[in-house]
């Protein structure tokens, strides 16, 4: 019998993180790989958006005995650099002729909040364990969605990975589906501004591919992080402009008034004959003059608190390192063979503590967390470790960093880097 596992992954802004992991196999003489395999699409072509479902098949032949292996179906994007999400997304298997089917793993991806995707997002890669009668020939059904019109240069084709349990043998199979109807248009903004203050003033470039010219095209931005008490900020158009002969445009100045998270997204405004999905062109983080950090500010960097609110602690004992640390790993024999991982050593004047740290939504937030375990007098480690692994509001401006839990504030300066 298998046993279906499940392995959560996060996902970054333009994407996802997919970390390489082999599930724990059986012994290698229990899989046998198939005499033969192909790999098709069920129909020569797909339209978008009359004729979008369709089916892949892997045909399957065992030789002399059983066939036992382990298959993932994989899409492959768009195959566009700044083009995050897929266009096709698969919808599980299904076997048509003798021998079993069963999930064996499945990883799941959770994107960021100010993550956009255009087509969609394939949340979930599924391994599957099939085993065939001998001399026999099956069919998996792989039914999958077009989610998204063509787009020049893009790669629409599916990769399936056969693993024979680690053994020698391992093969991919590929197969890409032509994509018809209307063609979409990616309006490509230059790289610029990713973080601003409230009310300031910036300009908006790049071109569209194809070539698209004489066309209005406005630029939204819609919130889908903020701070403050004034509720949530609405989405809005914040530029709209005519490109000129060769797909260029420029807009005039424009601002966002709400400490937020902004996503923007571009469109044509009468897209025909051309479809008009929307593009994603990043985020920007507005803020009152303060941010949320990011590990680029963090890592490897030290911090000295000078200000800790609701605590009767000396500041200047609490301190933060940010720097890479091997992550706990109990089936990993040996320590240098650890993953090396983002990391937070904090001190309050007592414990070695260390962990990996998170920040997500605005919060700060210590996983696998290990200290010493020093009897000390006064002790403030349990305190911050609350802190940390409860989860804390963070927000840096300029050379301080400022935690905020319930009653407690902690303000830190950057001393040096780490």
């Amino acid at each position: 019998m298998s046993v279906h596992r499940v392995v959560a992954l996060l996902a970054v802004s333009i994407g996802f993180l997919t970390f390489p992991t082999s599930p724990a196999l059986a012994d290698a003489d229990e899989w046998t790989p198939p005499d033969s395999v192909e790999l098709t699409v069920d129909r020569p072509s797909v339209t978008w958006p009359s004729g979008r479902e369709f089916s892949y098949r892997l045909t399957v032949t065992a030789g002399g005995q059983d066939a036992r292996f382990l298959f993932t179906p994989e899409m492959s994007g768009w195959g566009i650099s700044g083009v995050s999400g897929t266009p096709i997304r698969l919808r599980g298997a299904t076997l048509d002729g003798p021998g079993t089917l069963s999930p064996y793993s499945t990883l799941i991806a959770d994107p960021s909040p100010t993550a956009c995707f255009r087509g969609g997002f394939q949340s979930n890669r599924t391994t599957w364990q099939l085993t065939v009668p001998a001399t026999e020939s099956t069919t998996v059904n792989l039914p999958a969605s077009l989610l998204g019109a063509r787009l020049e240069g893009m790669d629409a084709s599916l990769k399936i990975t056969l693993d024979q349990g680690g053994a020698p043998g391992s093969r991919t199979l590929t197969a890409p589906v032509r994509i018809e109807g209307p063609e979409g248009v990616r309006i490509v903004t230059d790289p610029g501004l990713r973080r601003a203050k409230i009310g300031q003033r910036f300009i908006l470039s790049g071109h569209t591919v194809p070539v698209v010219a004489g066309r209005r095209i406005a630029i939204t931005a819609e919130p889908r992080r903020w701070r403050g008490r004034s509720g949530q900020p609405q989405a809005r158009v914040i530029a709209t402009m005519t490109t000129d002969k060769h797909g260029h445009f420029r807009s005039g100045p424009t601002h966002l008034q709400a400490a937020a998270s902004w996503v923007l997204t571009s469109r044509l405004t009468a897209p025909a004959p051309y479809d008009g999905e929307a593009t994603c062109n990043g985020a920007v983080e507005v803020t009152d003059g303060s941010w949320i950090p990011t590990g680029d500010d963090l890592d490897g960097h030290r911090f000295t608190a000078i200000r800790v609110k609701g605590r009767k602690v000396k500041p200047k004992r609490v301190r933060f390192n940010f720097r890479r640390i091997r992550r706990f790993s109990p089936n990993v024999p040996h320590v240098k063979d650890w993953p090396v991982v983002p990391g937070l050593v904090p001190h309050a004047g007592c414990n070695r503590m260390s962990g990996e740290y998170r920040i997500r939504d605005g919060r700060i937030r210590m996983v696998g967390f290990r200290t010493t375990l020093m009897l000390c007098r006064p002790n403030h480690d349990r305190w911050l470790q609350r802190i940390l692994t409860k989860g804390a509001r963070v927000s840096m401006r300029g050379e301080t960093l400022t935690l905020k839990r319930g009653k407690w504030t902690i303000v830190l300066r950057r001393v040096t880097r780490g």
